[in-house]
């Protein structure tokens, strides 16, 4: 005869997966929404924030609940989702960009090709938040010309201001001012 209690205890003692969902899909949108910039990202950090920190608190207090009740597999599996919380949201939230250029590249792949800039063609990508303080282009340099800048600050003194580029895709290069 089998003990009720100990097979619900096994079966309670499952390794939780889902709970890492929760602020990876939200640092994804949160990105995304950065990404396309003017208000939309400002809104997604507005109700993203506190969905991270309601979850912050719900996976805490349930990785206590079950160390105190001695469901260590779950407990640790939740502890495993609070380590992975820093470095997941943080790649998350960069992904944005490659989110952005995965959603348009249709549309900027037919402007290059029905174009006379097949070499070098720059698109507006806005500026990101209420007020914001940089401008950001996306680029496509068959060429590679701008591959020598990436990773490299631009500071320009006269205009008080910086530009730097980052490697998205192939030719695709984003460009930010900042000022």
């Amino acid at each position: 005869m089998t003990d009720q209690t100990d097979s619900f205890a096994k079966r309670d003692d499952r390794p939780l997966v889902w709970p890492i969902l929760i602020p990876v899909t939200t640092a994804l949108l949160i990105g995304t929404a950065f990404s396309f910039g003017g208000a939309l990202g400002f809104i997604a950090a507005l109700l993203g924030t506190p969905t991270v920190g309601v979850w912050l608190v719900w996976v805490a207090a349930s990785a206590v609940w079950c160390l105190w009740h001695r469901s260590w597999r779950r407990a640790a599996s939740l502890i495993v989702a609070l380590a992975l919380f820093l470095p997941t949201g943080f790649g998350c939230l960069h992904a944005g960009d490659y989110i952005h250029l995965a959603l348009a590249l249709p549309y900027y792949e037919t402007q290059i090709n029905g174009s006379d800039r097949n070499m070098q063609a720059t698109f507006d990508w806005g500026a990101a938040g209420l007020i914001p303080n940089y401008v950001r282009a996306l680029k496509y340099d068959r060429s590679d010309q701008l591959a020598r800048k990436v990773g490299v600050v631009e500071a320009r003194p006269d205009d008080m201001e910086t530009v730097t580029v980052r490697h998205l895709l192939g030719h695709w290069y984003l460009e930010t001012q900042t000022w």
